[in-house]
């Protein structure tokens, strides 16, 4: 390495650390250090990366920089879907979307700006290609979706926009950083590169990677594939196949996950699941059917319920193990074959709000107002063009409005258009949600409450909505009607965030007055997920409070140990756990961190002069 100037260390893998590391004046070892610094601690700051060399950090911080994709926009769905539109350096947009399901946590990334294959059904598709992501802007969504959830994903799918094996090697060192130890941790069958058929790709694959594949099939034979899916004129299905069959080797656990599409009158007849069947034999596989995704222009209709069950049905029948795809964040314009990179307004970054809403954890700090903001120019047409809603229902279209003009800080826009989907549909569980969330942001507490408990009783199984109606009551001092709703979110077997609702219930104890009721919560919210931060923060705060400073920092190493972010709250409680323990040089480089880091935040107050 002949020079460092303009390296930004978040394109390198572990190797490329240890080699920066030593072009720097430090050892191979502290290139790690650096690695994990980025990756597993989420700390970019060269001065914060304390058992780094002084002049190492001082040279890094002249040459170098870690540049991150910037959010251009994050749109929550109802279900816990969040999407994120981020921007790079030069200015192109991918999409990022995050998927809860119970204690799996899915990331969808992109490997390119847009996609050159010409997929009929997919909107990527549509708007042409532009160029290859770089390692660093791969990982760069994997690395700031972490730290805007406040855990680490538990799979990755590459299945974002473009073709993950014509970006072949920035896709390959990616996913090396992904499931390194030092970094995500993520284990080979967690993190799954979805492909169209790069047939000679799969093969350099096999060499190089050992993760999961999955293959955009969405046809049984060549002339209707040639059709939906243009690379198949390049590599037939006879190719792609054997390439398959390959890639899957004599590892009997080793399944090639098969996607397919269910498109109306096009691809979703029995005799279409019968021909799959015959490709298929002898291939290890598993076939994950996937309603169709409306977009405007597509020419495509999703396939009725009940032919997608027949069709289903009929590949068990023949020992296929198949599953249909739960559409998610369908409303946002994130479902599969629905991201597309734009925002028509780039003239400012947008506000954000945390991935739950109104459903977030009080006491993590995510229901932080968001500033307003008067109209900036984007109109209803543009926000409908943009989040794909022309299919939608009137309701389901001004409640889509309403979350966008949320997220940019028009919150009388957000009003407005919140109301109108309540006119539109009196009966809307999703409507009232979204104006309970609209009344909660601005302080008005009591009309929240009052459609949160509308948005219940049309939808009473909807563990959200119950959970969202606990936080207000809860904040109006209604305590017992609180605990109420959060035990009746809890109910639901197929809560995928029941984490929250423990976090929920606990901060709402503790405003109660009832701290051992508190703490019964929290250790019920790590029992579901052992990495949940505001849980392992309690917990350690709890602990620091009963004189049990050491069971304290246990929690804080498991804080840090799951890829929490350093926020300010966590970093004053690890100075505090420091001091009561009498590490003053610790308490002291951490208080320095959050001095540097957080200068203007209330938690500098509460530190000693």
């Amino acid at each position: 390495m002949t020079t460092a100037q303009s390296i930004n260390p978040l394109e390198l893998d572990i190797h490329g650390c240890e080699q920066l590391a030593i072009a720097h004046g430090g050892k191979a070892f502290h290139g790690r250090n650096l690695f994990k610094w980025m990756h597993k601690l989420g700390v970019l700051d060269f001065s914060c990366m304390t058992d780094l060399p002084a002049a190492m950090r001082a040279s890094l911080g002249r040459q170098c920089r870690c540049d991150l994709p910037r959010v251009a926009l994050e749109q929550p769905a109802p279900d816990g879907t969040v999407k994120w539109i981020l921007e790079l350096t030069d200015g192109q947009r991918v999409e990022t979307v995050f998927i809860p399901e119970g204690k799996r946590r899915t990331l969808c990334v992109s490997s390119q700006v847009g996609c050159a294959l010409d997929c009929r059904f997919c909107a990527t598709a549509r708007q042409g290609f532009n160029r290859n992501l770089t390692p660093g802007e791969i990982i760069g969504q994997v690395w700031t979706a972490t730290r805007r959830i406040g855990l680490a994903p538990t799979n990755v799918v590459l299945m974002g926009m473009g073709e993950p094996l014509a970006n072949f090697d920035a896709v390959v060192q990616a996913m090396a950083v992904m499931r390194h130890d030092l970094a995500y941790m993520l284990a080979k069958t967690r993190v799954t590169l979805s492909t169209s058929g790069v047939v000679p790709n799969i093969y350099r694959l096999k060499e190089v990677a050992d993760v999961s594949l999955a293959v955009s099939l969405h046809a049984p034979n060549n002339a209707l594939r040639d059709q939906l899916v243009p690379i198949n004129r390049k590599y037939p299905l006879e190719e792609l196949v054997s390439a398959c069959k390959v890639y899957a080797g004599a590892d009997k656990r080793r399944r090639i996950t098969w996607e397919y599409v269910m498109l109306d009158g096009v691809n979703d007849s029995l005799a279409h699941a019968k021909a799959l069947i015959r490709l298929l034999e002898g291939v290890p596989s598993k076939v994950n059917l996937i309603p169709f995704n409306p977009f405007a222009g597509s020419g495509f209709a999703t396939s009725p319920p009940e032919r997608v069950d027949a069709f289903r049905l009929r590949l068990i029948g023949a020992g296929l193990v198949t599953t249909t795809r739960k559409t998610r964040g369908d409303g946002i314009a994130a479902a599969c074959g629905q991201l597309v990179g734009r925002v028509e307004n780039r003239r400012r970054a947008l506000p954000v709000v945390g991935a739950f809403l109104a459903a977030s954890v009080l006491s993590a700090g995510c229901t932080t107002m968001l500033p307003g903001g008067d109209d900036d120019g984007i109109d209803d047409h543009d926000l409908q063009v943009e989040l794909g809603t022309a299919k939608e229902s009137p309701a389901d279209l001004y409640v889509n409005m309403a979350s966008a003009y949320l997220q940019r800080g028009q919150i009388e826009a957000a009003l407005t258009r919140a109301k109108q989907g309540v006119r539109e549909d009196r009966g809307s569980a999703r409507a009232r949600y979204m104006l309970a969330i609209v009344y909660q942001r601005i302080g008005e507490h009591a009309e929240a409450e009052k459609e949160f408990g509308k948005a219940v009783k049309i939808d009473p199984k909807n563990p959200d909505y119950r959970n969202a109606w606990g936080v207000v009551l809860c904040k109006q001092q209604r305590y017992q009607d609180a605990e109420e709703q959060f035990q009746q979110a809890l109910s639901k077997p197929l809560y995928a965030n029941p984490e929250v609702a423990l976090a929920n219930a606990a901060d709402c104890a503790r405003r109660a007055g009832d701290v051992v009721a508190a703490e019964r919560y929290w250790r019920q919210a790590l029992e579901k997920n052992p990495r949940f931060g505001p849980a392992l923060l309690n917990m350690a705060s709890q602990a620091l409070a009963n004189g049990d400073a050491q069971g304290a920092r246990g929690y804080m190493s498991r804080y840090v140990a799951a890829g929490n972010a350093a926020t300010a709250n966590a970093l004053l409680l690890a100075v505090r756990i420091e001091r009561a323990l009498g590490n003053d040089a610790a308490a002291k480089k951490l208080e320095g961190s959050l001095r540097q880091r957080f200068p203007d935040a209330p938690e500098i107050m509460e530190l000693a002069p």
